[in-house]
């Protein structure tokens, strides 16, 4: 029955420290690339445009990249957890040996003294006091022989289930680390078609146009997005205690510190394409950084928006407070989520990388309600 009793014990422990992914980011990825590949597939079933492959595969592996990341992330709780185990089982068993010593020491004792001995330390007492001492007194090396036996059962019963969880936490590192490898390997393969794309596209002066046409378009949604915030602003409500009034970032003009290192490669406002022999107007600027650079936000905010925009990649409206606002666009990856409060030392996400559909640049906006800022007046 004990025996029973303790595969239950190490059954319940191993299935509370299974690694949970249906509660991390890892999953969440898992699910966003699993509905893009069902986009992509629904689209090969009709034509499609180059500009549009390739912001579906420009996207997959931002979300590769990402869950690869994750990944990443969850094989080092998993190794630590496991450095964690081995220690408690190192620790067990040294505890184990010491009460084997100490009951093994008292039964060689019992035995080279024997039963006999006993009634001649009685004969040998002067009083009936010293006799019931000496009762009480082997009563309780009894009572202490119990406990220790009892101690040892049960610590070997730990030591069980110690080696139960870290079997099954190897087992679980093993798992990711075959994972992540797979992953990293799709990852190269749809680099390799996201080239094989670029190449037809980079010369085609249509393919140029309807990405100019995106951005317009995604331009307009941002525009549209903070009208909504604005709309739901009520006069006279304090806002988000993180966000405050805006003070802050109100102090900040001409010292703000930048989101990104690099140089500024398309400026604020009107630009002239001379391929299409056409103008577009940017609402922002576009900052040459190094790959995969990390991006950071000039103060303290809340996340509004998180999302996915055509000529825009994956885009974040960061409210500031005081209707400030900062725009982030041509992310490869992102990690904020909206709502999430963040301060200089928040990590925004990551631009791509040169071979990408936007190069290793971010697109970066201020807004003072609905009315879009110069960024280069800001920036120090």
């Amino acid at each position: 029955m004990n025996r029973f009793i303790a595969v239950i014990l190490i059954l319940h422990i191993l299935w509370i420290h299974a690694p949970v992914f249906s509660q991390t980011d890892l999953e969440k990825t898992r699910r966003e690339i699993e509905r893009l590949e069902r986009e992509i597939k629904k689209k090969q079933t009709r034509e499609s445009s180059l500009m549009d492959q390739i912001e579906d595969v420009n996207r997959e592996i931002g979300l590769r990249k990402k869950l690869l990341i994750n990944l990443n992330n969850e094989k080092i709780r998993n190794e630590r957890d496991i450095r964690q185990t081995e220690l408690r089982l190192q620790q067990a068993r040294e505890e184990e040996a010491t009460l084997k010593d100490l009951i093994g020491r008292r039964m060689v004792s019992i035995y080279k003294r024997g039963r006999k001995s006993d009634w001649e330390m009685l004969l040998t007492l002067s009083s009936v006091n010293q006799a019931l001492v000496w009762v009480r007194y082997q009563k309780l090396i009894l009572e202490n022989d119990k406990r220790n036996l009892r101690l040892l059962r049960e610590k070997q019963n730990h030591i069980e289930q110690e080696a139960g969880k870290l079997e099954q936490d190897l087992k679980a590192k093993e798992l990711l680390i075959r994972t992540a490898q797979d992953e990293a390997n799709t990852l190269e393969d749809r680099r390799k078609a996201r080239e094989t794309l670029l190449v037809k596209v980079r010369d085609d002066a249509g393919a140029l146009r309807e990405k100019l046409e995106d951005r317009r378009r995604a331009y307009s949604q941002i525009a549209k997005r903070i009208q909504r915030e604005q709309a739901q602003i009520k006069p006279g409500v304090p806002g988000h205690s993180v966000i405050g009034d805006g003070t802050e970032f109100a102090r900040l003009k001409g010292k703000m510190g930048w989101p990104v290192s690099g140089e500024v490669v398309t400026k604020y406002g009107r630009q002239h394409n001379p391929v299409l022999k056409t103008d577009t107007y940017n609402l922002g600027i576009d900052i040459e950084s190094a790959p995969n650079a990390a991006i950071t936000p000039p103060c303290l905010g809340v996340v509004k928006w998180v999302t996915w925009q055509r000529g825009m990649g994956n885009l974040v409206l960061v409210d500031h407070g005081g209707d400030y606002y900062t725009v982030y666009g041509y992310l490869d990856m992102v990690l904020v989520d909206t709502g999430t409060e963040i301060d200089t030392q928040s990590i925004i996400g990551y631009v791509g990388d040169r071979g990408g559909l936007y190069g290793s640049n971010l697109h970066f906006e201020v807004w003072k309600g609905t009315e879009h800022q110069n960024p280069l007046l800001w920036l120090q």
